[in-house]
């Protein structure tokens, strides 16, 4: 696996982490799987052309995923459109998007250290109405006696 693969599979391995079980997958080709119980419902249901899932098994079927259910915030299913009709209830938010395709989203929580601990160490103009003022927040960043 390159680098890259795995640095995008990321976010999708992190959301199954912390669910604390892989989500359901209904096998293509087989039986459904069994009936939903009332407390397992989905909070919300995507349905679309294609659900990229970043797992090779799942996105290689000759009929890759085409919806799946979150409940909590977490991914609960993932298979076929006809059959996450079991997954909505009552207050399911269901979202349509027959021609779209879901992705994993990535969060991009990160800082540049080098970049931001130079930024505190230097005089802020980002905020200096006109050259005069940033000349003067230059002179006053200057220790006595360095100028």
């Amino acid at each position: 696996m390159r680098w890259l693969d795995l640095l995008s599979a990321l976010p999708v391995a992190m959301c199954l982490a912390c669910s604390g079980s892989a989500p359901r997958v209904a096998p293509t080709g087989e039986p459904p799987m069994p009936e939903t119980a009332a407390s397992d419902f989905a909070d919300l249901v995507l349905r679309a052309r294609r659900v990229v899932t970043l797992d090779e098994v799942l996105d290689r079927r000759p009929r890759p995923p085409e919806a799946l259910a979150i409940r909590d915030g977490r991914i609960v299913w993932v298979g076929a459109r006809a059959e996450a009709d079991r997954f909505v209830g009552p207050s399911t938010r269901v979202v349509d998007a027959p021609g779209g395709t879901v992705v994993p989203g990535l969060v991009d929580a990160h800082a540049h250290l080098t970049s931001l601990g130079r930024s505190l160490s230097e005089p802020d103009l980002s905020t200096a109405r006109s050259v005069d003022e940033a000349i003067e927040r230059l002179r006053a960043a200057v220790p006595e006696g360095d100028g």
